[in-house]
């Protein structure tokens, strides 16, 4: 397991585990290990080739992950190796982030399909509706998917048969295609040696055309091939809290639209606010939403109505991190007023707004008072 070690070891530490030498016989060698050996072995090989300096060994590992005819558990091995592969690229994910259905990757049909032809800043001119209407009805904007009641997290199970595979990887995947365009969002959410600025741009094309978003902005016939899954959509979601800090007003907008829809579900809401709440924790994109009257305004708005009224304890814990972030690094009187209204029958005001200590202090205090209400959040009538 060393080489699995090695790569926490560095993780732990910021770092990316340091590269080595890997002969062309050697890659060949762990790539059938890959594919045929019990998974303690699966994984050490994974791991292996993601070290190595060599093209082949990132390329074995894509083979792997495209590979149609391969089990789930197989193909989900490969994905963790390529995660901290030192040689992949966007472009080698973002191929099969929209490789077509019935494509099988083995053969050389991820190499054909070409990334999605929309303009990369199709995300940022998005505009998500906030109600339902004749053209999204009763649809997530994320995920695309149709919903009976909003309030609630869609059904694993059903999400499962609409997309064909199970998205915590544990079955066999009914459509191959689908399951290897979910796993190309992953590593392009979690690989440790892609940069951003590769990164960000093909998550942005992975949630700029949703089935919900393409009657409404009219991207439909520049889209060469299908878009991602639900879940892929959702991991690209997901991804914006670590990976687009530098990435500009797009992503937090679009998070916060997503936050506010009249039919995000319970989980996609989830899930976007977590995100703010990791950009929020950023001192710099705290200063400079809190700068922007306009972006931080709708950023704010969205994070204070789900604060006070979303039916999702998730949600609500969330927005309140995100709100005491922005309040203490970009000094935003807009969230020291959504924390206030919620907290201030604890006793906060005072702590808010700096009058008893050091707003260096505050922080500390605010975070443990959200801590506070986390439990008293759940209650038998509210139990998510």
């Amino acid at each position: 397991r060393r080489p699995v070690w090695r790569h926490v070891w560095a993780w732990l530490h910021g770092q990316a585990a340091a590269p080595r030498l890997v002969s062309p016989a050697r890659a060949t060698r762990l790539s059938g290990t890959l594919r045929t050996a019990a998974e303690p072995a699966r994984l050490r090989a994974a791991y292996e080739l993601a070290q190595a300096t060599a093209a082949e060994a990132a390329e074995a590992l894509l083979a792997v992950v495209s590979d149609a005819g391969a089990a789930t558990s197989v193909r989900r091995t490969a994905a963790y190796g390529l995660s901290a592969a030192s040689c992949v690229s966007a472009a080698q994910c973002e191929r099969l982030l929209f490789l077509a259905a019935g494509s099988d990757g083995a053969e050389g049909g991820a190499e054909g399909v070409e990334p999605c032809s929309l303009p990369p800043t199709a995300l940022r001119d998005a505009s998500l509706p906030s109600s339902p209407d004749a053209a999204s009805g009763a649809t997530d904007p994320i995920l695309g998917v149709a919903l009976e009641e909003p309030s609630r997290w869609l059904s694993a199970s059903l999400l499962r048969a609409s997309e064909g595979f199970d998205a915590e990887l544990l079955l066999a995947a009914a459509d191959p295609a689908a399951e290897i365009r979910y796993l190309a969002a992953i590593v392009l959410a979690r690989a440790t040696r892609l940069a951003d600025s590769e990164a960000v741009p093909c998550l942005e094309r992975a949630l700029a055309v949703p089935a919900a978003q393409l009657a409404c902005q009219g991207w439909g016939a520049s889209l060469d091939s299908p878009p991602p899954p639900p879940s892929a959509r959702l991991v690209a979601l997901e991804a914006f809290g670590a990976r687009c800090a530098a990435a500009g007003s797009g992503p937090p907008r679009l998070l916060a639209r997503t936050l506010a829809h009249a039919w995000a579900d319970a989980g996609t809401r989830a899930v976007a606010a977590r995100a703010l709440a990791q950009l929020s924790a950023r001192p710099a994109v705290s200063a400079g939403l809190s700068s922007d009257e306009e972006v931080g305004g709708e950023v704010v708005g969205a994070l204070a109505a789900a604060l006070s009224g979303d039916a999702d304890r998730y949600v609500r814990g969330y927005a309140a991190d995100a709100l005491v972030s922005l309040l203490v690094h970009g000094g935003s009187d807009a969230a020291r007023a959504a924390l206030e209204a919620a907290f201030g029958d604890l006793g906060t005001v005072a702590v808010l707004q700096g009058q008893d200590q050091e707003l260096a202090d505050a922080r500390a205090r605010c975070r443990s008072l959200c801590a506070r209400r986390w439990c008293p959040l759940t209650t038998p009538l509210s139990p998510f």
